[in-house]
């Protein structure tokens, strides 16, 4: 695991977040915190961003609302705040 050393508009992290890629396919794991909505996080380095843009459906820590994070290829990862609340 590489951890992500910095962040952008004001996110913070709880916990280490980090990514790796295994047998191709790209890995990141954590938490981010207190940002500005619908901005990036942070930039995965060359070698770890996708092909093609990718939206991911995450669960928001400690509830049961849905956020979803796009990866675009330029490796920004945006924390898109669209929340479905499951019940």
């Amino acid at each position: 695991w590489i951890a992500v050393s910095s962040f952008s508009n004001s996110f913070t992290a709880p916990t280490a977040v980090a990514y790796r890629k295994l047998n191709g396919v790209v890995y990141v794991r954590g938490n981010v915190f207190n940002g500005t909505a619908n901005t990036t996080a942070f930039t995965l380095p060359v070698g770890y961003r996708p092909s093609i843009d990718v939206v991911v459906p995450v669960q928001q820590y400690g509830s049961s609302n849905i956020n979803y994070v796009s990866v675009y290829t330029n490796g920004r990862n945006l924390e898109d705040i669209h929340v479905d609340t499951f019940k």
